[in-house]
């Protein structure tokens, strides 16, 4: 481990720990192994800034909601809604730089919608917050995509 490491006894602990979950034995190539992935992937710095992480987390958005049959319309209204801390979701991604930072951004877009209800319904019972002008555009868009998903993406008449 290098000499430089900062709290090096818990990253030690760490490592023991994660080989003894995955039932591989503690051996000096094993270890050795471990340390030059972790130097090449972290720099043992528990939550390293990824390069282009907010790009690649809109790309697996796009990819996943696409898999899902979820229009592109929709992904884009959605992140569009503001979050917690003032800025759009989309925003928020854009300029995220670590893992964690995206994993509590995904928490705080999930922990938005009650369990059991889709984010149109939540959006359209005004319980989140009081909108906007531009939120009553944005959920007339919403239920707009919500209808052309509903539909295979026909568009239907109303």
């Amino acid at each position: 481990m290098p000499a430089a490491t900062a709290d090096r006894a818990g990253w030690a602990t760490d490592i023991y720990a994660a080989l003894s979950a995955l039932g591989i034995e503690p051996t000096s190539p094993n270890i050795c192994a471990v340390l030059a992935v972790t130097e090449q992937e972290s720099s043992f710095r528990a939550d390293p800034a990824v390069p282009n992480l907010g790009r690649i987390a809109r790309a697996e958005i796009d990819r996943r909601a696409g898999r899902a049959g979820v229009p592109a319309v929709a992904v884009d209204l959605a992140l569009k809604l503001r979050s917690t801390d003032g800025r759009s979701y989309g925003e928020r991604i854009d300029v995220v730089r670590t893992e964690r930072e995206l994993s509590e951004i995904f928490e705080d877009f999930i922990g938005m919608v009650p369990p059991g209800q889709a984010p149109v319904r939540r959006l359209e019972s005004g319980s989140h917050r009081r909108p906007d002008a531009g939120e009553h555009r944005l959920r007339r868009g919403a239920r707009e995509a919500a209808r052309l998903s509903v539909s295979g993406g026909r568009l239907d008449p109303p």
